[in-house]
């Protein structure tokens, strides 16, 4: 658990933050200073970004030695099945309302 591999998620996750919130951590603060560490890791985890979460889990078992068991919530079934479509049925398009003249016919 070198301090190497804790800037360098610790970076990652400063990365995902800004441009995803547009907030800025400190990195060295992060992988040093654990109650830092334990206040990104929560807010990691709150934003439901899986790669977020990803180097959360990482960072804290590299400073803290374990995750926390956090488990994503189970997938709701949608069980009206007359409202959905299948993949494969394709809609069928009507060529009337298609303004031609917007192609030009060839790439420039």
């Amino acid at each position: 658990m070198s301090d190497n591999e804790k800037i360098s998620i610790a970076a990652l996750i400063s990365v995902i933050l800004r441009r995803k919130l547009g907030r800025t951590i400190d990195v060295q603060w992060l992988a040093k200073d654990a109650t830092y560490a334990r206040e990104i890791i929560k807010l990691s985890r709150a934003q439901n970004l899986d790669d977020l979460t990803g180097y959360a889990n990482k960072l804290e078992t590299l400073i803290f030695g374990v995750t926390a068991a956090v488990t994503k919530p189970a997938v709701e079934v949608n069980r009206n099945f007359a409202d959905t479509k299948l993949a494969d049925e394709e809609e069928e398009i009507d060529e009337t309302k298609i303004d031609v003249s917007k192609y030009i016919g060839h790439l420039r």
